[in-house]
């Protein structure tokens, strides 16, 4: 009956287009890559564990958990990979009488799919071979193919514990010194038993794994993708478990030893993933397993989306629900471990999960991880390392891994999340069998909440754009589209309709380019391109220009800042020292938007600063936290530097009417003697001092600002009343509480209608101009140097000059008495 199948009626009679890569100088190559991968891992994690790289606590933990998380799974497949040299062959097994049980659990799948597999199992050389149907879907027509064959049917009355319960029965009713497992749709070759008798010449052999092969890896994309995180797992990783002892039965093309299968009571009929528990248990018990890298039989995997995601949702809820008792067991430590990375493998769904948060999280709400870092720093500690390991998994997979492969198995992290979840609260968990053949619909339902993580990205995305173009918010756009290619990249084929493809249509240069072992191209150049080149060119455009231009470093330094500290309501956060908020910063956010004309963002730290910050007599309280002023007591640099901010913003930022104010109260501009209008002293008082506040009206702080010099120095001042409204000491006038300290005299105007002597201060004073240390002093020069320790250490942007040092602005007192002129900071 076989006979009569040409190659090419059926994919899984066609020749083997891959083998697993043992070369040494493959292994050899993936030995360096390892020691590259930990040096590069050192530089990446050195820079993040920082404790001023903390930014929001609860998003930075989440980061560190998911990056830990995969520096566990990078390691210990770094580990896994590096031991996978060749294993010298064994003796060629000699003895042709003994006998051997090949069982073939069914269901429900294609009769014409499970004819082939009874047909090449009875064939099989090599021992005395007695093949046995097991039908759980109790049909008389594969009885029927059963009996053409010479191959025993099998059915039971109740089906319990699924493929399991299926086999134990089997077991009952045979007696053979070995055992093999076939799926149904697996079609073993004539050296399935050649190749894995004799490593049963050890006692302590339990079982002999050989790969699970895909013949139908070009039927469809789906399929492909299937196959190259297969090639992968049965390749590389395999190699490296049978190295070690630590390779598990994987539920097909295995052979045990009846004898051990009887030591551990059989297949375990209370997990879904019967091979992987039964595994362990017979590894606790003391046995030992082996693996063959050669394909000894050809199989068909998922052809559609949901089989695809029936097959992901088994194996992840099985394994999942494996880690206790793995945690439990009496494996020895290097087994235990093995057992763990490939079980806890499941989890990495909510690592990307997290990833793909993270930038979401930073646009829309400005709560970032990191701290004191700006997108330039991190892609120059990240970017290497993720590249480089990338590259490790192209080489070690020998062009088998493709970026294909990589998309699906990222939009396949909610399959992860809803396994964990199941597990977790112990919800009853059901054996779906993969079905054989796909079907000819798109199936959209099969990737949802993918889809649905896709709508957020790109909702992220548009509102990035939409806010700001500065180098941080490009940069989690950036992020935000590169999670949103890779989904669309897997999901893709959900949405096409299912078309086989001829093997002969397959290009055979392509075949023997896999077969060879070259990486794959395609996975080195997209990711490279896409994870570095593509987040490096769009993140900081300024960055290639930093060096040959100081301003546009500066300004790049400046909008770092704004984008790190400064809540969307307008807060700056000292996210590294207690997540508190100081009088200091917010001046110091107020300049610095000034400086990058940043209008929104200005008017957003201003209205939050006047409307938490601000005290009754106009000065500003120092710190806030935890929804409330905690210290009341003004800080007289960051009242100086508060002030000038409305009149610098009005004059450097075009069209800024960032709110209603009064030019003039009680009084108005004259005209000089050029015919022109010029503000009074007075309406510039109000400029500098209330020009960008909500509230029309508010008090003058300037004279406010000249005494808390004096608070700064520990001198007790009676503030007084504003300048025009009557109070205990004159109308306007302020008293120090010490003899030798008064009011300083900066004016020589006299107030119409006010107290006899009162005088008009000008601002800054004198003696209060900024010092050179400074914000402001800083941004006056041009010169770079670190911020104070209230801001977290950032380097104070250089060459920020916001305008002309000597302006003058001149205007009559309001008494028309004499003329002033206040320069300008």
């Amino acid at each position: 009956m076989i006979d009569r199948c040409a190659p090419g009626d059926d994919l899984r009679l066609d020749r083997v287009r891959w083998q697993p890569a043992t070369d040494r100088r493959v292994v050899r190559r993936v030995r360096l890559l390892v020691a590259a991968n930990l040096a590069l891992a050192v530089w990446y994690f050195g820079w993040l564990v920082r404790p001023d790289r903390i930014g929001n606590p609860v998003l930075f933990a989440l980061l560190m958990v998911a990056e830990v998380f995969n520096l566990v799974q990078a390691v210990g497949f770094w580990w896994t990979v590096s031991r996978g040299q060749p294993r010298a062959d064994v003796e060629r097994w000699a003895d042709a009488d003994v006998a051997v049980d090949v069982l073939i659990p069914v269901y429900d799948e294609p009769l014409d799919v499970v004819e082939l597999t009874i047909a090449a199992a009875a064939r099989l050389p090599g021992a005395r071979v007695r093949v046995a149907v097991l039908d759980d879907g109790k049909r008389a027509t594969l009885a029927a193919i059963a009996e053409r064959y010479g191959a025993r049917y099998l059915r039971r009355g109740v089906n319990t514990g699924a493929k399991a319960g299926n086999l134990n029965h089997a077991l009952a009713r045979t007696d053979a010194e070995f055992v093999v497992v076939l799926d149904c749709d697996h079609v073993p070759g004539p050296r399935l038993l050649a190749a894995t008798l004799p490593h049963f010449r050890d006692a302590r052999v339990a079982f002999v794994q050989a790969p699970q092969y895909y013949a139908n890896a070009d039927a469809t994309p789906v399929a492909a993708a299937a196959w190259a995180q297969q090639s992968l797992f049965f390749g590389p990783i395999a190699c490296g478990k049978g190295r070690m002892g630590a390779m598990f039965c994987c539920g097909t093309n295995v052979v045990f030893r009846r004898s051990a299968l009887d030591a551990v009571g059989g297949f375990p009929e209370d997990s879904i993933t019967e091979d992987f528990e039964l595994s362990a248990r017979l590894h606790a018990a003391g046995w030992r397993s082996e693996y063959v890298p050669e394909v000894v039989a050809r199989g068909l995997g998922p052809e559609d989306m949901a089989s695809y995601v029936s097959q992901q949702q088994r194996w992840a809820k099985g394994c999942l629900s494996t880690i206790p008792r793995l945690l439990r067991s009496n494996l020895p430590w290097k087994l235990r471990v093995q057992y763990l990375l490939s079980a806890s493998y499941f989890l990495t769904g909510w690592t990307i999960l997290v990833y793909m948060s993270l930038p979401v999280v930073r646009i829309l709400t400005g709560a970032q991880p990191l701290a004191g870092a700006s997108a330039d720093q991190f892609l120059v500690h990240f970017a290497p390392y993720f590249a480089t390991a990338l590259l490790t998994v192209a080489t070690v997979g020998a062009g088998g891994y493709t970026y294909a492969a990589f998309c699906l198995a990222t939009a396949s992290f909610w399959i992860h999340v809803q396994a964990t979840l199941t597990s977790v609260f112990r919800r009853r968990q059901r054996f779906v069998v993969t079905p054989k053949r796909g079907s000819d619909r798109r199936q959209p339902q099969a990737v949802l909440p993918a889809l649905f993580a896709m709508a957020v990205l790109f909702l992220a995305v548009v509102v990035g754009l939409a806010r700001a173009w500065t180098p941080a918010m490009l940069n989690n756009v950036s992020f935000a589209a590169l999670h949103l290619i890779v989904l669309g990249t897997g999901v893709a084929p959900a949405f096409r309709r299912r078309a086989r493809v001829a093997v002969a249509e397959v290009d055979a240069d392509a075949r023997e380019a896999c077969v060879s072992g070259d990486v794959s191209v395609r996975l080195r150049i997209a990711m490279v391109a896409i994870v570095v080149l593509l987040p490096q060119s769009v993140a900081s455009p300024s960055s290639v220009r930093a060096q040959l231009d100081a301003r546009a470093q500066a300004g790049a330094a400046a909008r770092s800042f704004l984008d790190t500290y400064v809540d969307p309501d307008g807060r700056v956060v000292r996210r590294d020292q207690g997540s508190d908020t100081v009088s200091e910063g917010q001046a110091y956010a107020l300049l610095l938007a000034v400086a990058v004309r940043d209008k929104t963002r200005f008017q957003r730290v201003w209205s939050w600063t006047t409307a938490n910050l601000q005290r009754p007599d106009s000065l500003f309280a120092w710190r806030w936290s935890d929804g409330r002023v905690v210290d009341w007591m003004p800080a007289s640099d960051a009242d100086l530097d508060i002030a000038p901010g409305p009149r610098r913003c009005r004059r450097r930022v075009r069209g800024a009417h960032l709110s209603e104010r009064r030019e003039s109260r009680g009084g108005g501009g004259a005209r000089g003697r050029d015919g022109r209008h010029r503000r009074s002293a007075g309406a510039g008082r109000r400029a500098v001092g209330a020009g960008c506040s909500r509230r029309a009206g508010r008090r003058d702080p300037e004279p406010q600002l000249l005494l808390a010099a004096h608070l700064r120095r520990g001198v007790a001042v009676d503030l007084g009343s504003p300048v025009g409204a009557p109070g205990r000491h004159g109308p306007g006038r302020g008293r120090a509480a010490h003899a030798d300290v008064a009011p300083a005299r900066l004016g020589n105007g006299r107030r119409r209608g006010c107290g006899e002597g009162q005088r008009i201060a000008r601002w800054p004073p004198a003696g209060l101009r900024p010092r050179r240390g400074s914000a402001v002093g800083a941004l006056r020069r041009g010169v770079r140097r670190p911020e104070p320790v209230a801001l977290g250490g950032v380097v104070a942007p250089a060459a920020l000059r916001p305008a002309p040092q000597h302006d003058r602005v001149r205007g009559s007192s309001r008494c028309g008495v004499g003329r002033r002129r206040a320069r300008r900071t």
